[in-house]
């Protein structure tokens, strides 16, 4: 198993780095969903004509794979934070767990999301973007803000003032 590298630095600078983590991988996302709406816009859809035999199948292929990463992603960071809470370790410790579920919830849905962008781009179906949207949603819910770390991780009132 690989050895998790460490955020060495205070509290308050480790949660604006995962914010600033969380602002660049939906940035992303943004960005390239608004260049697709441009050059879908520009071009029309790479696949060709709308109303082609594969755009039912590619919005129900997107639909089941966003589903997929949304529940997986849930159910892995509820888990991980779970454990995060039942741990006697430091915070500095429950603070680099607590990145990597973050970092993996915001993976799977960043993943699903650009699919929807790239299936977009290539069929031209706008109702891609409706999930885009979804999954940018989920997505910034999870942006790291004291007072939800705090509630969410169970920290006691010692730990509460090293964010300070």
């Amino acid at each position: 198993m690989r050895k998790q590298i460490e955020f060495t630095g205070s509290p308050k600078e480790n949660l604006r780095a995962m914010r600033i983590l969380t602002a660049a991988l939906s940035t992303g996302v943004i960005f390239f969903a608004l260049i697709a709406v441009v050059i879908n816009q520009l071009n029309g859809p790479v696949q060709g004509q709308a109303g082609s035999n594969y755009e039912t199948l590619f919005l129900w292929i997107v639909v089941v794979v966003a589903s997929i990463c949304i529940i997986v992603a849930k159910y892995l960071y509820k888990r991980k934070v779970s454990e995060i809470k039942n741990t006697g370790k430091s915070l500095s410790d429950k603070l680099n767990q607590y990145r990597s579920a973050l970092i993996l919830y915001q993976a799977l849905c960043e993943a699903a999301a650009l699919l929807s962008v790239v299936v977009f781009f290539l069929t031209g179906i706008f109702t891609l973007l409706i999930i885009t949207a979804i999954l940018l949603t989920l997505m910034l819910s999870k942006v790291p803000i004291t007072k939800k770390v705090v509630n969410e991780l169970a920290l006691d009132w010692k730990e509460q003032q090293e964010f300070e």
